[in-house]
């Protein structure tokens, strides 16, 4: 598309949401601004997937990432693949169901545009410290949102 600005696409379940794959939502090569994803599991997300929301001569877009509640670290994404339970297999009501979301797949989602990290029930933790440089490798902005606390036990140091 040569003008234009993104589309809108949302991804959404009321337990859980695994998206391994791509999804663009990209604005026009001549005008136009990038468009909105969402990639939402009510309960949990395991998010492992790329979202293009840029736009060459525009406003970048943005990906919102939406589960009940997330532990930002740089272990595994998925906490239940780390726990050996079988794919696409869920535990409701598990006191250690919290989505997992590593600080690689935020810097990768970064290159797509802007990411909202957004939980409107419970909280996000940042468990382990990273540092990476936005600088040369993502246009977009983090933006982590909670309703109730944001807590870190260590540091991420970003720089752009």
């Amino acid at each position: 598309m040569e003008t234009g600005d993104g589309g809108k696409v949302v991804i959404w379940s009321d337990i859980a949401t695994r998206f391994y794959g791509a999804i663009s939502a990209r604005g026009g090569t001549s005008a136009g601004n990038g468009g909105f994803v969402e990639v939402s599991g009510k309960q949990h997300l395991d998010f492992q997937g790329t979202a293009d929301t840029l736009a060459p001569k525009g406003k970048s877009g943005t990906l919102l990432l939406d589960p009940d509640s997330i532990t930002i670290t740089t272990t595994a994404d998925d906490l239940m693949a780390s726990e050996g339970v079988p794919p696409f297999k869920f535990i409701p009501d598990s006191p250690d169901s919290a989505s997992m979301l590593t600080w690689a797949t935020i810097q990768n989602a970064l290159k797509g545009g802007t990411v909202d990290v957004t939980y409107s029930e419970r909280d996000i933790s940042i468990a382990n410290s990273f540092n990476f440089q936005t600088a040369n490798t993502a246009t977009g902005i983090l933006n982590l949102n909670s309703a109730k606390s944001i807590t870190a036990t260590t540091r991420a140091n970003c720089y752009r």
